[in-house]
C-alpha cells in the first residue's frame, strides 16, 4: 500500500456511515423498519434547518471541495469532485513529514460501478480493490453526514440524550443498510443549535475501521452550513481535515468517464474472471 492510501482508514473512519450489526433502540424500542421514528425526524428536521434548510441541501446535485488531512504520515492535499448520481474523483499528493516536496502525487475515481488509480507522475493506472472504492466513494459524503446518512441507510432510531465532545445532545442510529457491508453508525446532534456534532463508526471490513469524527469548526457556503475542520480519533492514531474551496453544482458531466486504458484493463479483468 503506498503511503498515500494508508491515510484512507482515517477518512473511512467518518465517511463510512456502517450498517449495524443489531437493530438499534429508540427509547427502548426497536427501530421501525424501513422508516425514520418520529422523535428521529424532529431531530433530523432541525438540523436540516440548522445547516441552510432540506430543500437546499437535498437539491445539490454535485459537489467540489479542496481539503488536508494531517496526521503522523504527513500531510495529505486532496481536490474532491463528487455527484449524487454517479461518481467521486480525487486527486491527492502527500507531503511527509520533515519534507518539503510533495509524494505520491494520484488520482482515484469510482463512478459507482468500478474504481481505478492513476498515478499522475507516470500516467500509469490500475484498478482499486473494492474496500478502496467503497473509501474513495464515500469521501464525496465528506461536506454532509446527515444527507450522507439518509442517503445510505433505511432506518433512524432515537436513542435517547447523550453527551458528546462534552455537549448535550440527541443520539441517532442509522441502520438497515441500502448497501452490503458490515457496519454501524451514530451520529449526535447539539441540543443548542441543532447542528450535528460528529459520529461514532465501527467495522472490521476491509479498509473501513472504529473511530470517532468530531465536526469543530463549521463556515457558510451559499446559505449551506458545512464543515470547516474535522477532527478523528480512530485505529490508526489522530487526524484531521481542514475544507476548503467549495462549491455546489459545478462538476463537469464528463468527470467520471472511464478512458481508453482503463476500459482495456476491465476487459481483461472481465476475461480473466
Amino acid at each position: 500500500m503506498s503511503r498515500s492510501n494508508r491515510f484512507l482508514p482515517a477518512l473511512a473512519t467518518f465517511t463510512a456511515l456502517l450498517l449495524a450489526a443489531s437493530p438499534c433502540l429508540a427509547d427502548g424500542e426497536p427501530a421501525p423498519p424501513g422508516g425514520i421514528s418520529s422523535a428521529a425526524q424532529e431531530v433530523i428536521d432541525r438540523a436540516m434547518l440548522a445547516m441552510g434548510g432540506a430543500a437546499a441541501i437535498t437539491s445539490v446535485a454535485n459537489v467540489s471541495f479542496d481539503c488536508v488531512m494531517e496526521n503522523q504520515q504527513g500531510s495529505l492535499s486532496m481536490k474532491v469532485a463528487a455527484s449524487k448520481s454517479g461518481g467521486v474523483r480525487i486527486e491527492q499528493s502527500l507531503l511527509p513529514p520533515g519534507t518539503e516536496q510533495p509524494s505520491g502525487r494520484q488520482e482515484l475515481i469510482t463512478n459507482r460501478t468500478n474504481g481505478w488509480a492513476r498515478n499522475l507522475d507516470d500516467g500509469g493506472v490500475r484498478l482499486m480493490p473494492e474496500a478502496v472504492s467503497i473509501s474513495v466513494e464515500r469521501a464525496g459524503d465528506l461536506w454532509n453526514i446527515v444527507r450522507s446518512g439518509l442517503g445510505q441507510f433505511e432506518s433512524v432510531a432515537h436513542e435517547g440524550a447523550a453527551v458528546f465532545s462534552g455537549r448535550p445532545c440527541a443520539k441517532l442510529c442509522f441502520s438497515s443498510p441500502k448497501s452490503q457491508g458490515l457496519q454501524q453508525a451514530f451520529i449526535f446532534f447539539d441540543d443548542e443549535t441543532g447542528l450535528p456534532l460528529g459520529q461514532e463508526t465501527a467495522t472490521s471490513a476491509g479498509m473501513l475501521v472504529s473511530g470517532i469524527a468530531r465536526i469543530v469548526e463549521w463556515q457558510l457556503v451559499n446559505g449551506i452550513m458545512v464543515p470547516r475542520r474535522i477532527e478523528v480519533e480512530g485505529q490508526t492514531g489522530s487526524s484531521s481535515l481542514t475544507f476548503s474551496q467549495i462549491s455546489f453544482d459545478a462538476v463537469p458531466a464528463e468527470t467520471f468517464e472511464v478512458p481508453a486504458d482503463v476500459q482495456a484493463l476491465l476487459a481483461a479483468a472481465a476475461a480473466g474472471s
